[in-house]
């Protein structure tokens, strides 16, 4: 599970904050296997029923996919509303109405 959370994390929150991230998401996998034997324990123990801790397992991994997808879509909308870059300029520096427009370009 590693390998995947550093790529993830790399691209998502970039190189400066890839081993933060790859930490966070290390410990925070780590308590959830801690709580779950506790939880599902006691699910166990009080009802008597695998199907309902199968049904928990369900619950629990469509609401990480509906978080997921809502990071997915929010980042998609982001990079919608982003800015466009300016293309770049001959050497010569184009003109409006006698202005001269900065280049990218230097030269």
């Amino acid at each position: 599970m590693t390998a995947p959370m550093m790529l993830f994390g790399g691209e998502r929150f970039g190189p400066a904050a890839t081993s933060r991230v790859v930490g966070l998401f290390s410990s925070s996998a780590q308590l959830g296997a801690a709580l779950a034997g506790t939880i599902f324990g006691f699910l166990l123990a009080r009802y008597d029923s695998f199907p309902l801790i199968w049904a928990a397992c369900a619950a629990l991994a469509v609401v990480r996919l509906v978080l997921f997808a809502a990071l997915i879509l929010r980042d998609r909308v982001t990079a919608r509303n982003a800015t466009p870059p300016r293309p770049p300029c001959s050497r010569a520096a184009r003109t409006i109405r006698g202005v001269a427009e900065p280049c990218l370009i230097a030269g």
